[in-house]
């Protein structure tokens, strides 16, 4: 939580404090039911209010037609309280207009609330899927990298550098169809390994030149499906 928003609860809060104070110092806890009603229903905003950080702590960036979930609790909380008073200073003797203009209040906002996670669950499973397919081929080039310092010889160094620019401008997105092909970029990385350590220059630098083809396939078959 940021410190605009603890200070936009901290006002809330209170509002809701005064609203109280006024409430049991004016005799209001005595009303008919409808009151209570209001009254249960303000503190119900708030705290929907006060856990929204809850639900956007995944994704603080996220939007609902256009306004932040925050934007929206406060909203609600405010026309709620706003609401719930003109029913206090009412004191019907029904209850049946204040509870179901109360209810459809907090519908609204529920069913917004619900937009949102579920918005905000697709967007988690969209950065994790292209997580995943930057994955290899991330984890490949970062590989090929710590080589740089390593490897000696000017002509392995040059193959090291020309495959990691290929992997870095390879597209990020993957396919189920090039999986085998990534699996294979990455092991060659790893490969490259045992053929520096054991200084066999001509077998690192047949490793790079593999993992070049590779790289092309695999980026030949994602424009292929494109």
């Amino acid at each position: 939580m940021n410190k605009k928003s603890v200070l936009y609860l901290l006002l809330e809060l209170v509002i809701l404090i005064i609203f109280n104070i006024f409430f049991y110092m004016f005799g209001c806890a005595d009303y008919e039911a409808s009151t209570w009603i209001s009254y249960v229903f303000i503190h119900l905003s708030f705290g929907m209010m006060a856990a929204t950080p809850y639900f956007t702590r995944k994704n603080n960036s996220g939007t609902i037609f256009g306004f932040s979930l925050s934007s929206v609790s406060a909203a609600y909380f405010f026309v709620e309280f706003a609401i719930g008073l003109i029913f206090i200073f009412l004191n019907a003797d029904k209850v049946k207009v204040p509870i179901i203009i109360q209810i459809v209040l907090a519908g609204i906002y529920g069913i917004i609330l619900l937009l949102y996670l579920i918005k905000s669950e697709k967007t988690d499973d969209k950065h994790k899927k292209i997580s995943e397919e930057m994955n290899y081929m991330r984890t490949a080039a970062n590989k090929v990298k710590t080589h740089f310092d390593k490897a000696e010889d000017n002509k392995l160094n040059k193959q090291l550098k020309k495959v990691y620019e290929e992997l870095i401008e390879s597209p990020s997105r993957s396919h189920k169809s090039v999986k085998y092909l990534e699996v294979e970029i990455l092991s060659k990385a790893y490969l490259i390994d045992n053929t520096i350590d054991t200084l066999d220059v001509d077998k690192a630098i047949d490793v790079t030149k593999d993992m070049l083809s590779l790289i092309k396939d695999r980026n030949k078959a994602l424009d292929d499906i494109d």
